[in-house]
């Protein structure tokens, strides 16, 4: 498993959206933004992607904060 940092850019800067993730392959990554900011059409996709360390994805996974 590889983590990464993802700042997906917002069209004409109107949001930009980052979170981490943890997943297998880029290709688990560019189909997470593709399904929740792309409406699966991952050509609108324009995203910045960071590798980061486990323990940084552990730090920043707002999941567990729930």
């Amino acid at each position: 498993m590889k983590y990464y940092a993802v700042v997906v850019k917002g069209e004409n800067s109107v949001f930009d959206e980052s979170y981490v993730i943890g997943a297998n392959s880029l290709m688990e990554v560019e189909s997470d933004i593709s399904t929740h900011y792309c409406g699966n059409d991952f050509s609108l996709a324009r995203y910045q992607m960071t590798e980061i360390t486990k323990k940084e994805y552990l730090v920043h996974d707002d999941r567990r904060k729930f």
